[in-house]
């Protein structure tokens, strides 16, 4: 008798449990590979971001380089230039240059900074990935729990 008293007669008992356990395997096996799944695509994503960001890092520092190389005789003509027009005032001249530059190199950097820093580093598909991951393992949940109820109903 002690054998059979997880087993009804006709077996149902027997085989709910066995339902259980398989069903509460399944969650266990759905929520590993749901995190080892996740993580991968986490990883796939944050370096795909990053090579994003490293690309206007590069741009930013090569426009940067050709700007300085650019600008160096122009700024030597505009301090003459404009010193010229003050008078022969050239210290003058340079404050005005300086300044000019300054305003807009530095306009443009935090432009540049502002596109580095609005970047989308949302990640949407992960999300919508493990949305889905996560509904899978509510309705096997959903599933035991009424399992649960079913099996209770039944043995009383």
């Amino acid at each position: 008798m002690p054998s059979n008293s997880f087993r009804s007669e006709d077996g149902t008992q027997d085989f709910v449990n066995r339902s259980y356990t398989s069903v509460i395997r399944e969650i266990g096996s759905s929520t590993k590979q749901l995190i080892r799944s996740e993580i991968n695509l986490l990883v796939v994503e944050l370096k795909s971001e990053l090579k994003k960001v490293g690309k206007h890092l590069t741009q930013l520092m090569l426009l940067g380089a050709l700007f300085i190389l650019s600008v160096i005789p122009f700024l030597a003509f505009l301090v003459l230039s404009i010193g010229l027009l003050l008078n022969e005032r050239y210290w003058l001249s340079s404050l005005i240059v300086s300044i000019l530059f300054a305003l807009i190199s530095g306009g443009l950097a935090f432009s540049t900074l502002r596109k580095i820093k609005e970047r989308d580093l949302k990640m949407l598909r992960s999300k919508a990935y493990l949305n889905a991951e996560l509904l899978a393992v509510q309705k096997n949940f959903s599933d035991l729990k009424s399992s649960f109820q079913g099996g209770h109903h039944e043995s009383h």
